[in-house]
This record gives structure tokens, C-alpha cells and sequence, in this order.
């Protein structure tokens, strides 16, 4: 089997040959076709992301250069795959899921600090489908409060998008929250946050991948009113 070992400056190494996998589209932050073994890095330690989506070799040698650690693949990912979106404070281990996210690959742990991307586990990618779908009903409820609390807020309801991540205790109460990315206004983004923090939904499902990552719209000439719902809502 041919082979390729360029070591890149931001310490990621291609290696192998061409792996083909199936993709699958995947809404929660988290919840990627990385359904193998757990990642064993820095569990509590987060970082800030921005990296955009782009070819995934590329988006790897990005996630690289952030993080020092060093990543095997497959070189055929430079043509075949494009990762997702990682904006935002997570570990390492749960920004390289959600770069994965949907590419059918999920990360092998083969040393310290050292990774190799291989084709998810047979099976992960419906057991993730399976789990998107029973959690859509939970994942509508939270996006309506969301969605209406902001709407009452004034100076919520003409803004652009807003990009929110939050965590939930076992009981359903939203025990920290954040706007992830920067439009440049520190206190209205610390004023959206405090909105849902403290909030208290339904006990989420066990299985949910935490932290929730939402993404709220502003208003088009399209949307209701917003004393009816003030945004179109999204969640990934």
C-alpha cells in the first residue's frame, strides 16, 4: 500500500491510501461519526476555534497548527472530503468531533497526543442518524424558548445571527452559556448570553452531546411578527 509522510509545519503528517466512506449530514455540535473509542486529551480544557469549512486535509492542518497535536489521514481527503465548521470554545477532543462531523471518519488515538483519522466504526454513522432523529423533538422545544425570550429583548430582535453554545444539567437547567464568534459588541453578546443561562428546559436525554451549539436568525421580510416568532431557528 503506497504511503506519504510529509510532516507540515503545523505538525500533521499524511499518510496512507484512499480510504472511501459515506457522508452523512448531522445537526448537533458533538455529535459526529466519531462514535469509537473516546479521545484521552485535555478533557477540561478548552480552547478557542475558527476554523472555517474548507477541504478536510486542509481543515486538519488548521486544527494542527491550533492545537500541536499530530494527526495521520488519508492524502485522497485533500479531493473527497470537506470538514464542518468549528467555530467556538470547546477541548480539543471535542472540536476534532465536530470537524469530523459528517465526513464518515472519526479519530483513533495511536499514541500521546498523536491521532489517526480512519473510516468510522460500521454502523456509527445510522447509530447517528438514529440519535439526530430522536432528539429533533427535545431540540425543537429548546430552540422555541430560546427564540421567544430573545424576540422579547429589543435589542435581540433586528441583530444577525446569533451563534449561542450552551451546557445542561441532568435536571434541564442551562448551567453556562456563550456566544460564540465576535461581532464586535462585547456587552450585547455577554446580554444574550446571561439571557439563557439559568434557563430551566425538560431533563435533556441522556445521550445528548453536550455542549448544544444554536445558531438563531435574524428576522427576514419572510418571518412572523416577533410577539409571534421573531426568527428563523437553526441548530447544529
Amino acid at each position: 500500500m503506497p504511503s506519504i509522510s510529509a510532516r507540515q509545519s503545523a505538525r500533521v503528517v499524511v499518510l496512507w491510501a484512499r480510504f472511501i466512506a459515506a457522508m452523512i449530514a448531522a445537526v448537533l455540535a458533538g455529535m459526529s461519526s466519531s462514535f469509537a473509542e473516546p479521545l484521552p486529551i485535555d478533557a477540561g480544557t478548552r480552547t478557542s476555534f475558527n476554523i472555517r469549512s474548507q477541504p478536510l486535509a486542509d481543515a486538519l492542518l488548521a486544527y494542527g497548527a491550533e492545537t500541536g497535536l499530530e494527526v495521520f489521514y488519508d492524502a485522497a481527503l485533500a479531493e473527497e472530503r470537506r470538514s464542518n465548521e468549528v467555530v467556538g470554545v470547546f477541548t480539543r477532543q471535542a472540536a476534532l468531533q465536530v470537524l469530523l462531523r459528517g465526513t464518515g471518519y472519526s479519530a483513533r488515538p495511536i499514541g500521546n497526543d498523536t491521532f489517526m483519522i480512519a473510516p468510522a466504526p460500521p454502523g456509527a454513522m445510522a447509530d447517528a442518524a438514529k440519535l439526530r432523529q430522536n432528539l429533533q423533538p427535545y431540540f425543537a422545544a429548546v430552540q422555541g424558548r430560546i427564540d421567544d425570550i430573545l424576540c422579547r429583548q429589543r435589542a435581540n430582535a433586528a441583530l444577525a445571527e446569533v451563534h449561542l453554545q450552551f451546557w445542561l444539567s441532568p435536571s434541564g437547567l442551562v448551567t453556562k452559556a456563550e456566544v460564540i464568534g465576535d461581532d464586535g459588541d462585547l456587552a450585547r453578546d455577554q446580554s444574550r448570553a446571561e439571557s439563557i443561562h439559568g434557563l430551566v428546559f425538560a431533563p435533556p436525554p441522556a445521550a445528548m452531546p453536550q455542549p448544544v451549539n444554536m445558531v438563531i436568525y435574524p428576522p427576514s421580510k419572510y418571518s412572523k411578527p416577533c410577539n409571534a416568532s421573531d426568527a428563523k431557528r437553526g441548530a447544529e
